[in-house]
């Protein structure tokens, strides 16, 4: 219920009386639960099971896969994500950054997740898919931040556009990405 005002009206435009009316309680109710409305911005997106969980998993699980079929495999995870828990992501991400426990949340979990991918990319660098003078990081930066920022610009689509529009931006982006790190090698034997 908060999740869908928060996402419509923004944070600063639902008031924890307008939550409760919503969910058919009492504010007074609302308040002992979470103590405060950014207590509540908290424990929703902690709560949240979201795709995030199956992009860990998928980098925590790298060693196996190729860098290219580890991008397609995020890639498929981001362009499955519904178009509710797009623009819920859109909200946090835009939220974090007047939030400052939330932001410093998402900041910690993205170190993370960057530097486990980092380091199943380093792998792929030594079995010479990738390119020893590529940048990594900012590739992982990169990819991540290709889709926020596909997450913000399309959150208000219709869901017929949006699951259309999401699997071919994400199926693109994850092979633009491997590309522009890719071994000379690793491209040959692509269009071979």
């Amino acid at each position: 219920m908060a999740e869908s005002l928060f996402v419509k009206h923004g944070y600063a435009g639902t008031s924890t009386k307008r939550i409760a009316q919503e969910a058919g309680v009492a504010e007074a109710l609302v308040f002992h639960h979470f103590g405060t409305k950014d207590a509540m911005l908290l424990e929703l997106f902690s709560r949240r099971g979201s795709f995030a969980g199956e992009v860990a998993a998928l980098v925590l699980d790298a060693s196996p896969r190729t860098a290219r079929a580890l991008f397609v495999s995020i890639a498929d995870v981001y362009g499955s994500v519904s178009p509710e828990e797009a623009a819920f992501v859109a909200f946090v991400s835009a939220e974090a950054l007047v939030h400052p426990e939330l932001g410093r949340t998402i900041r910690e979990g993205t170190a993370q997740m960057t530097a486990h991918l980092v380091r199943a990319l380093e792998r792929r660098v030594v079995a010479g898919e990738l390119r020893e003078d590529a940048s990594l990081e900012a590739t992982v930066l990169g990819f991540f931040g290709g889709f926020s920022f596909f997450f913000q610009q399309n959150r208000d689509v219709s869901k017929r556009a949006w699951k259309g529009r999401a699997a071919r931006f994400a199926a693109a982006w994850a092979e633009q990405c491997w590309r522009g790190i890719a071994s000379t090698k690793a491209l040959r034997e692509v269009t071979s």
